[in-house]
């Protein structure tokens, strides 16, 4: 049986203009997220970024059990696996007076908000 994502949680899918597509799962059941929010800053939830060439970044998840059940899930959907599996964790504060839209320091970044963007940008790093 497919992960039914869409009727269990709001998705938010996005085309780049290079090309590469990224969804963004916000894992609060029942939350509704609008388009603006995408752009302007959402609310705090657990959100998964997965992206058209194999990338899956999570946010805010509250444990690492609740991250593997997620990658798992995401492997059923993969065209082929990598043998090696990366994993990295970096903290993110939010901080909506500060004047730059980010400051990165060596054990976390501080954004001015968490958005579609700052999440693809985050991703990358």
């Amino acid at each position: 049986r497919e992960w039914a994502v869409q009727d269990e949680f709001p998705v938010h899918f996005h085309k780049s203009a290079k090309g590469n597509e990224s969804t963004i799962i916000c894992l609060r059941k029942g939350l509704k997220i609008t388009e603006t929010q995408f752009a302007t800053g959402l609310p705090l939830a657990t959100y998964m970024m997965a992206f058209s060439y194999g990338s899956v970044v999570v946010f805010n998840a509250s444990s690492e059990l609740l991250i593997k059940a997620l990658l798992k899930r995401c492997r059923k959907f993969t065209k082929q696996l990598q043998p090696d599996e990366f994993s990295e964790e970096m903290m993110i504060r939010i901080r909506p007076a500060q004047e730059t839209w980010s400051i990165h320091s060596p054990e976390q970044i501080f954004l001015k908000r968490l958005d579609w963007s700052n999440m693809r940008v985050v991703s990358t790093v």
